[in-house]
């Protein structure tokens, strides 16, 4: 990635790009740029809470979901496996939903909430 998203507010730099490098050399390739999806079009709110972290043996989840939908919950090592997933079907809004972790090695994992097709990721460190 390079350049400016506002070049006028940076003395009219070059604009934002995203570029790949090919296995075989030569000039960067630049990738088109399409419109970003809007927050707005996403089915539930900001506040989503995963609490404590780091965690040792559960971990605290509260969110308001703005349009009912499915829920899932799923722990990622860094390698991106699920070593944990959790089913919590149709929900309106999930407030203190305890989930254990008490058997699953201490290190750094990835919480993956996804709520209809939607997901929120945050890094979660288990401490023992």
């Amino acid at each position: 990635a390079s350049g400016f998203l506002t070049p006028s507010q940076n003395n009219n730099g070059p604009s934002f790009g995203l570029f790949v490098a090919l296995s075989d050399g030569g000039e960067l390739v630049e990738l088109p740029l399409s419109n970003p999806t809007s927050v707005n079009n996403f089915s539930f709110s900001e506040s989503i809470a995963a609490y404590p972290n780091p965690a040792n043996n559960f971990v605290t989840l509260n969110m308001n979901i703005t349009n009912p939908a499915n829920v899932s919950v799923e722990m990622l090592d860094l390698l991106g496996k699920t070593v944990n997933a959790i089913d919590l079907g149709w929900q309106n809004s999930i407030n203190n939903y305890r989930m254990d972790v008490s058997f699953m090695p201490r290190g750094i994992y990835f919480l993956k909430v996804n709520v209809g097709n939607t997901s929120f990721t945050e890094k979660l460190i288990l401490s023992r």
